[in-house]
């Protein structure tokens, strides 16, 4: 998918962000670059009970939304550290703005109040031991942990959708419609004309396209397997999980796992209640339901329709249209 920028958009990079951090070896490149697995460890600092990672521009910009993969969420019992923004007009002396936090998943892509200031820093506490948080009233159960893993960290002079990854279902969150996108007043977006689909042009790896005049973000999608397992069950009867919004892959999965009783000699004999057989033919099955959490369907990036205003940018966090 193609989306065509605002003229007027910038990034950190081109607003001249300079890096600095109470300890690791960040740099803009390694925090701005889009890659999850390349962290970097920010060290725990036992003197001030927190560390930080510090932007500082070249004058004072406004800032409405931030991305960060590592440190989030309320630093309940399971070691997790607390995290906020803070903001400062001579470097020395800074200024909450607002919390980090996110679902369940590493990345959290939120909202900030508008906020002008020439620094911005995040403040991560000193993470917990395992099991020290909370719910064992700050008893630590074991030695806690050098620093937090950073991979992931840019300011946004713009606004991107909130929690996009819980909206997305990367997470099993709840009542996300109390947690609104918030926009600034006559802040631009690409329209929806502006979004094209250039999968056909995409060929055996490589995008083949001529762009017409613009500043243009290229985004690809695909899908995967998550790598989870159904549970609980015998060892021969354990595997990866099926996609229960896909009717297909659903049917065949069905089908499969209930052919194992009839290939086992005995098996049938020896089925509970809520199974019945005729002529070695499972006939009923009685199911008390499953359990939701995070549930996608996979083809779905085939099925969203961009003619009605629905463009696969809405998965990534980028608005698209008329925010009111």
């Amino acid at each position: 998918i193609a989306v065509k920028q605002p003229a007027d958009r910038q990034t950190t990079t081109s607003l001249g962000a300079k890096v600095t951090a109470s300890g690791g070896n960040f740099t803009l490149q390694q925090l701005t670059n889009g890659s999850i697995s390349d962290a970097v460890m920010l060290p725990r600092d036992d003197k001030n009970g927190y560390a930080w990672i510090q932007y500082e521009f070249p004058t004072p910009i406004t800032i409405k939304s931030l991305k960060m993969v590592g440190a989030g969420g309320g630093g309940f019992g399971d070691g997790t550290p607390a995290t906020q923004l803070e903001s400062s007009d001579d470097g020395k002396t800074f200024s909450h703005v607002c919390y980090v936090r996110g679902g369940n998943v590493a990345q959290v892509t939120m909202s900030v109040p508008a906020t002008t200031a020439k620094y911005f820093r995040i403040r991560v506490d000193n993470p917990l031991a395992a099991g020290g948080g909370f719910f064992r009233m700050g008893c630590a159960s074991s030695t806690p942990p050098a620093g937090t893993m950073i991979a992931e960290l840019e300011l946004y002079p713009y606004s991107r959708v909130h929690r996009f990854e819980d909206k997305a279902a990367f997470s099993s969150a709840s009542n996300l419609t109390a947690v609104p996108t918030h926009t600034a007043q006559n802040e631009v977006f690409p329209s929806v004309e502006d979004v094209v689909d250039v999968t056909a042009n995409y060929i055996n790896g490589k995008l083949s396209w001529n762009a017409p005049e613009g500043n243009w973000k290229i985004i690809r999608y695909g899908w995967s397997l998550t790598g989870k397992q159904n549970h609980p069950a015998p060892l021969e009867a354990t595997g990866l999980e099926v996609d229960k919004l896909d009717p297909e892959a659903w049917t065949r999965y069905f089908h499969t796992y209930l052919d194992m009783y009839k290939d086992a000699p005995g098996v049938l004999e020896a089925l509970p209640d809520y199974i019945s057989y005729v002529d070695s033919e499972i006939s009923e099955y009685y199911a008390d339901g499953f359990n939701e959490a995070c549930n996608m369907y996979s083809p779905i990036a085939t099925r969203l329709n961009v003619r009605h205003g629905l463009p696969l940018c809405s998965m990534s966090s980028r608005p698209v249209g008329d925010m009111t």
